[in-house]
C-alpha cells in the first residue's frame, strides 16, 4: 500500500505541475484559459484529493497512539498524536467546508495547530 500511495501521490504531483490554468499559444501568443479536468471533478475533489492528503496524517496519528499502548507512556505520544489530530481536522473542515476558510474559529483553529505543530517540531522532534 505504500507504494501505491507514493505512485499516486507522485501522479497527482506531477499532473498539478504540468496542468495550470493559463497558458500561451504559441501560434497567436495569446492567452488561452485550461480547463482542469481535476478541479472540476467531483469524486476527485471530495474523495482522492482529501484520502491523499489526509491518509499519510492518519497513519501518523495511529502509529502515535500505538506507540503510547505499547510503551505504556501517554507522554509525549498523546501530544504527538495531538499534532496530527489538529491537523487533520482543519484540513477535513477546510476541505469539505471552503466556506469556512474564512470564519474565526477555522481561522484560530488554523493558526493554533500550525503553531502547535511547529514548537512540537522545534522542541520534541529537533531537540532544539
Amino acid at each position: 500500500i505504500t507504494i501505491s500511495f507514493s505512485s499516486t501521490y507522485l501522479l497527482f504531483t506531477i499532473l498539478s505541475v504540468i496542468t495550470t490554468n493559463v497558458t500561451i499559444d504559441p501560434v497567436t501568443n495569446n492567452t488561452i484559459q485550461l480547463i482542469d479536468w481535476w478541479k472540476s471533478n467531483y469524486s476527485i475533489q471530495k474523495f482522492v484529493i482529501p484520502l491523499l492528503t489526509l491518509y499519510p496524517l492518519w497513519i501518523r496519528f495511529m502509529q502515535c497512539l500505538r506507540r503510547s499502548i505499547e510503551t505504556s507512556n501517554r507522554w509525549p505520544h498523546f501530544a504527538n498524536a495531538l499534532k496530527y489530530s489538529s491537523a487533520m481536522s482543519v484540513i477535513a473542515v477546510g476541505t469539505y467546508h471552503p466556506y469556512l476558510r474564512h470564519n474565526s474559529i477555522w481561522i484560530t483553529c488554523f493558526i493554533f495547530a500550525t503553531i502547535y505543530q511547529f514548537i512540537w517540531d522545534i522542541t520534541m522532534d529537533w531537540g532544539i
